[in-house]
């Protein structure tokens, strides 16, 4: 599946994750392609974290954030200056972003 990936993106419109014969995720390419995977490490503990209503799928281990953003990057900047972010990575969340999570695939 993932060698292909560049090639899915510039033919398909559509994609869908099928899971054990069932239909699990569809999704339209041009909807995949605004989505990134936001990962932030955080130089302290911060209270109460309030997420813009762009970020989704916020998972929280220690220090470390873990999300989905689909807005205007300059959102996600505004909001992330906000907090104490010591390390940052982001990526376009991808085909296999979305597999690994329906299948259980590591990293």
């Amino acid at each position: 599946l993932f060698p292909y990936t560049t090639l899915f993106r510039s033919v398909c419109d559509r994609v869908a994750i099928l899971q054990k014969g069932r239909l699990v995720h569809w999704q339209n390419m041009r909807d995949l392609q605004q989505v990134r995977r936001v990962k932030v490490r955080l130089s302290g503990p911060v209270e109460g974290i309030a997420t813009p209503e762009n970020v989704r799928a916020l998972q929280t281990r220690g220090l470390d954030l873990d999300f989905e953003h689909s807005g205007p990057p300059a959102e996600l900047l505004r909001w992330l200056a906000e907090l104490p972010v010591a390390d940052l990575k982001v990526e376009p969340m991808g085909l296999a972003a979305i597999y690994r999570q329906y299948h259980q695939v590591s990293e």
